[in-house]
């Protein structure tokens, strides 16, 4: 089936050329009555070896154009070598800042914990020291009174 396709794409195709090949020549020119005669059109070993140089020439430019070229390239391939070295330098001094920033993270998140821990035992320590004075003046408060009771129930030798 693919190879009869084939087959007629082709045919067409040439159909199509040998179409265009038709409408594209230039219509033949009327002839001249008079006829001169013909030049020869003998080229000589000088313009043969003119075009030789000619052409040596042309591959001497085309080389020289082809060697600039190759230049231009390698110094581009120089030139990405060196961005593709920048580039491996920055991804890996970020990937270091960003592991400094990690650890910057954990360090301040620990120093932010012990705070809190200092913070709560600063707080107990202020309770305990409330719950201590409280005490001690209820201390005071009940030695105070027992001091007082003892006094009176014992009685003391006065001395003038």
């Amino acid at each position: 089936m693919n190879i009869k396709l084939g087959i007629h794409a082709a045919t067409l195709l040439t159909s199509c050329l040998f179409a265009t090949f038709a409408f594209a020549t230039d219509p033949v020119a009327p002839t001249k009555r008079h006829t001169e005669a013909k030049k020869t059109n003998a080229t000589s070993p000088l313009s043969i070896k003119e075009q030789v140089q000619a052409l040596r020439h042309d591959l001497d430019i085309q080389a020289n154009l082809i060697d600039r070229q190759g230049s231009v390239i390698n110094q581009l391939k120089s030139d990405l070598a060196d961005k593709d070295s920048q580039l491996t330098s920055a991804q890996n001094a970020a990937s270091k800042a960003q592991a400094a920033a990690e650890k910057a993270v954990d360090a301040s998140s620990a120093s932010l914990g012990a705070m809190r821990d200092n913070a709560a035992a600063v707080a107990t320590l202020q309770n305990s020291a409330a719950s201590l004075k409280a005490s001690q003046t209820t201390l005071a408060a009940v030695v105070t009174s027992e001091t007082a009771k003892i006094r009176k129930s014992v009685p003391l030798c006065q001395h003038e």
